[in-house]
């Protein structure tokens, strides 16, 4: 099936060029939506050869932070906008369709976003606002980087190889891996010396605040959506922690109902109001916020700790760290090289059901009273995804403790 999709491709792109080559007709103007998943993906291509046009292909999926980002601060900018109005562009989600998953495929997509620019007659080049030396791209700066490589003057062979720009980003060659495994496992990498797992940790630690942390915040109140794609939009949550560990999480979401997990400084419980038979989150797997906002002190809810090595996560090299909390299960913690803030963890947690596998991505890293906290976070707990974006963050807001009790049946 996959061979005959990329002969199908193949032919339509043949086909297309003949005939735009033998027609005078007038040149239509370039379509100002964006075209979608693999049903329409011919006809972007079409649009790109008659048009003589570069064409954007965007490749994402729902639960992925960095599409968030992308599209939240980069797309909608002024000078975004200017340029996407001029290419032909399509956004495949290979998750939706078995078509967008042979699509994905064919592009060889290993992460996410995985955007491509093509000029005319030249092969994608696939691009990204982040940079190796911890600076992003302005949107300003993508815009270019997008108009250098779909340039007339730069040839097809050039725009395959690695080369410098003003920006100081390189065009990156796709590797392609020879089995699912091998598109499974960490690469490696080997050319630099590595730190220790103390001193990632101890970086963390002082980014994120930890100089701030000691006596100066009593407690936190956080409040903002949550999205289960495949499920539900337009969820709510809320999030109470104070100094002393205690914490309440409040889930809203109309499809699931209302789920509250505690901890009253004694022992942690969970409660589901109006929740649906059919769908409702694990236990023991909401958020793990609290977890979350003690990263400052990581070296005491880890007492044992392992720097793995540094691995390639798209455009990001990453340091990995095996941490092991008393008395618990080993989780894997992942640490942009470059900036030092958390990118995201792996690890199990019990439930009900038995042990579930999670995977918690942080985002939008922002200052908020000397704290660097993350403010989109999206997590993997078995097959459900949980989509967050944080509206507010308030410090030392009085909570009464019968917050955090189990609510009366």
């Amino acid at each position: 099936m996959k061979n005959l999709f990329r002969l199908t491709l193949i032919v339509s792109l043949l086909v297309v060029s003949l005939c735009t080559t033998a027609s005078a007709s007038p040149t239509p103007k370039v379509p100002e939506g964006w075209f979608t998943g693999g049903a329409e993906f011919m006809k972007a291509t079409e649009a790109h050869v008659k048009l003589k046009v570069p064409i954007v292909i965007y490749f994402y999926v729902d639960w992925c932070p960095y599409c968030h980002e992308l599209e939240r601060d980069y797309f909608p900018a002024a000078e975004m906008r200017e340029y996407l109005s001029s290419v032909v562009k399509v956004r495949i989600n290979p998750e939706l369709s078995r078509a967008n998953r042979e699509l994905a495929d064919l592009f060889r997509i290993r992460g996410y976003p995985s955007f491509f620019v093509a000029a005319p007659g030249g092969s994608p080049v696939q691009l990204s606002p982040y940079l190796r030396n911890g600076r992003m791209l302005t949107p300003a700066e993508f815009a270019q980087r997008c108009r250098d490589v779909a340039a007339p003057r730069a040839t097809s062979r050039a725009q395959d190889e690695l080369q410098e720009t003003k920006s100081g980003q390189k065009a990156q060659v796709v590797e392609v891996p020879k089995t699912a495994a091998d598109a499974a496992s960490p690469k490696f990498v080997t050319n630099a010396p590595l730190p220790t797992a103390d001193a990632v940790l101890a970086k963390y630690a002082q980014i994120a605040g930890e100089w701030n942390f000691a006596g100066r915040i009593k407690s936190r109140a956080i409040k903002g959506r949550i999205n289960v794609p495949g499920l539900s939009f337009g969820g709510r949550f809320e999030f109470y922690t104070t100094s002393a560990g205690k914490s309440l999480t409040i889930i809203s979401i109309d499809s699931i109902g209302v789920m509250k997990q505690g901890f009253d400084g004694r022992a942690g419980w969970t409660v589901s109001e109006n929740a649906s038979k059919d769908a409702s989150i694990p236990e023991n797997a909401v958020l793990a916020m609290a977890d979350f906002y003690r990263d400052v002190k990581l070296t005491e809810l880890f007492p044992k700790t392992k720097l793995l090595g540094k691995v390639n996560e798209g455009d990001r090299e990453i340091f990995m760290i095996e941490a092991t909390p008393p008395g618990g299960t080993a989780e894997k913690l992942y640490f942009d090289a470059q900036s030092g803030l958390l990118v995201h963890r792996d690890f199990t947690r019990p439930s009900a059901r038995g042990p579930i596998q999670s995977e918690i991505y942080f985002g939008d890293w922002r200052n908020v009273d000397g704290f660097r906290l993350p403010c989109s976070m999206t997590q993997t707990i078995g097959n459900l995804t949980l989509v967050l974006t944080i509206d507010e963050i308030k410090h030392n807001v009085a909570i009464d403790d019968a917050t955090f009790q189990r609510p009366a049946r």
